[in-house]
């Protein structure tokens, strides 16, 4: 199995930030008002849990003091119930919220980033449309760049979002039982060199199949456009084009399904040596 070097691994992850931060400085240029909608949103919700995991800590620790007698208000529980239920909705009205910003904001980018390939297009060569390695470049502009910009831009976002949010929780359960927060390392390290690894290999199997998607874009056109469907009825050629685009259609198929398999058979190792260790961390005598 290839394993990536710490210089190769850095190298990607600079290389990564890169493209991260002119994604989000073409996005400000196209429409900094609905970005900068989605930036709070996600700035807002990234420390709900935080907040409900506090509000919960509150509520059970208020309700187990007036079952112990104490002499506490039962205000002082309607204030969590109450802070509990607007986190709730907060976290859920910016949810939709996001998803209306983010489609208008797919839109505009849509015009913007379409509008400037077609320009930069009817600059270039003719000789250019003539390089093999050019048309599999224009066949990734082809397929839906706005639309993989935007998903781009978005989990940019969400990967930020997601770091606010396992800082604040850490931090919490730090302040809780730091003994915990320690058994966190060797579970989170390999989660997230693994996840990194899948994202770096749908996008390695993504680009190598520019050619193969020319391809089959090729057969698609000539069983379905009027001045191509005559010869081709002539030459008695629709099964061998029909063959032809369904092989390169399986061979997709079984590539992402061994991705999709991989996935989740990753995550539940995980997950279920997660919970195995922090059961026998439970169990120590120390933490009963």
């Amino acid at each position: 199995m290839h394993i990536l070097s710490l210089e190769s691994l850095w190298a990607r992850i600079l290389h990564l930030g890169q493209n991260a931060l002119w994604t989000l400085k073409l996005t400000w240029e196209t429409n900094r008002n609905l970005l900068l909608g989605i930036i709070i949103c996600h700035s807002l919700t990234s420390f709900v849990p935080l907040g409900l995991a506090l509000t919960a800590r509150g509520l059970v620790n208020a309700v187990v003091s007036m079952v112990n007698g104490a002499d506490l208000q039962s205000s002082i529980i309607l204030f969590w119930i109450i802070l509990g239920l607007f986190l709730s909705i907060m976290e859920g009205v910016s949810f939709f919220t996001i998803n209306l910003f983010y489609n208008r904001l797919k839109d505009e980018l849509n015009v913007r980033i379409t509008t400037d390939i077609l320009a930069h297009a009817a600059k270039l060569d003719l000789s250019h449309f003539e390089d093999p390695k050019f048309q599999d470049i224009m066949e990734r502009a082809r397929d839906n760049t706005a639309l993989h910009f935007a998903e781009f831009s978005k989990n940019s976002l969400i990967i930020v979002k997601n770091i606010l949010q396992g800082t604040s929780l850490v931090i919490l359960l730090i302040v809780i039982e730091p003994y915990f927060a320690a058994l966190l390392i060797p579970i989170a390290i390999p989660y997230i060199y693994f996840q990194w690894k899948l994202s770096l290999t749908r996008y390695q199997v993504w680009h190598s199949r520019s050619v193969k998607r020319r391809w089959s874009s090729y057969f698609v056109s000539l069983m379905t456009r009027y001045e191509t469907v005559p010869e081709v009825k002539l030459l008695d050629l629709a099964a061998i084009f029909i063959q032809k685009f369904k092989d390169l259609m399986l061979e997709f198929r079984d590539q992402d399904r061994a991705i999709y398999v991989r996935d989740p058979g990753y995550i539940c190792v995980l997950i279920s040596s997660g919970s195995l260790l922090f059961l026998d961390a439970s169990s120590f005598p120390g933490h009963q």
